[in-house]
């Protein structure tokens, strides 16, 4: 009886200690450079985040991280802490769970940021944009968006960015306003080389915008 009642007491302490590690236990998040528009409760901003070694796409996180102070173009890898909060302590419309930062491990800059602005027209490959255009193109990239608008000179236009890394970029299907403008040529041109460009680099104030290594559009950033 005393053996039998002695492995009750150590089964008990290992379920205790099992139970007690699984509420609390550590995890390594990347955290994306911008917030995107989410909808919990009511519509807000949402972090992006993955876990390290087990994510592969980036997933709206709706709670918090307490300790983590969140700047804007900046890629992070933090270490969280996460615990399980008993049910009778949970808030109206709260998380069952509770993170809190443990430590920052790294905050690198995200080049991706620097094309997040608008852009006026400065070259049409070789051809100066004032040279052809009375109203010169305007690109105005939103990374938290997605998205990318503007105006050809003739017409307002809008699209998704379907790819947009260090170095590469693409243009989703525009969809566009319907005004004749007197030598809209350029502006079809100017839309043509858009959608055709899938790399891009940053320098100087510049947005060059290339198909591989040819250059086909240079933006100038706006004041």
């Amino acid at each position: 009886m005393k053996i039998l009642k002695g492995l009750l007491i150590v089964f008990s302490f290992i379920l205790v200690s099992c139970s007690s590690s699984n509420k609390n236990h550590t995890k390594t998040f990347m955290v994306n450079s911008f917030k995107v528009p989410c909808t919990g409760v009511a519509p807000m901003s949402c972090l992006q985040v993955k876990e390290q070694g087990v994510d592969v796409n980036w997933s709206n996180f709706y709670s918090t991280i307490e300790g983590f102070t969140f700047e804007p173009g900046f890629l992070y890898t933090i270490e969280v802490v996460v615990e399980t909060i008993p049910k009778d302590l949970i808030p109206a419309d709260g998380s069952s769970l509770k993170y809190t930062l443990v430590k920052l491990i790294s905050k690198e800059q995200d080049t991706r940021f620097a094309v997040n602005d608008i852009w006026v027209l400065d070259k049409l490959e070789v051809q100066s944009a004032s040279d052809v255009f009375d109203r010169l193109p305007v690109l105005e990239i939103n990374i938290n968006a997605k998205s990318y608008l503007g105006n050809d000179g003739c017409n307002n236009y809008s699209g998704t960015l379907e790819t947009l890394n260090d170095s590469q970029i693409g243009f989703g299907l525009a969809i566009s306003t319907k005004m004749a403008c007197p030598n809209d040529s350029w502006s079809f041109k100017y839309m043509e080389l858009l959608m055709k460009s899938n790399t891009y680099k940053v320098e100087k104030g510049k947005l060059f915008v290339f198909q591989d290594e040819e250059v086909l559009l240079v933006f100038k950033k706006t004041d």
